[in-house]
């Protein structure tokens, strides 16, 4: 873990934000003694990325109120 005071953290933002990525935490102190923590974020994706589509652009409203009402009989 590194450490920077505000005046260092300023002068080596890129070098900071390179650490905290690589070892997870970047702390940060000012001139009062406050403390601080610079982490990076957790990527995340969505939950439907592997959710497949399809195309509705040949059915009609009819078609679609249909489907809907037949998947409600099998409740």
């Amino acid at each position: 873990m590194k450490a920077y005071s505000t005046s260092e953290f300023r002068s080596h933002l890129a070098e900071a934000l390179k650490i905290a990525k690589s070892d997870g935490i970047v702390k940060i102190y000012n001139k009062r003694g406050d403390e601080f923590t610079l982490t990076p974020l957790k990527k995340t994706t969505s939950p439907f990325v592997n959710v497949n589509t399809i195309n509705l652009k040949n059915i009609d409203t009819k078609e679609i109120l249909a489907a809907i009402n037949e998947s409600r009989e099998h409740r």
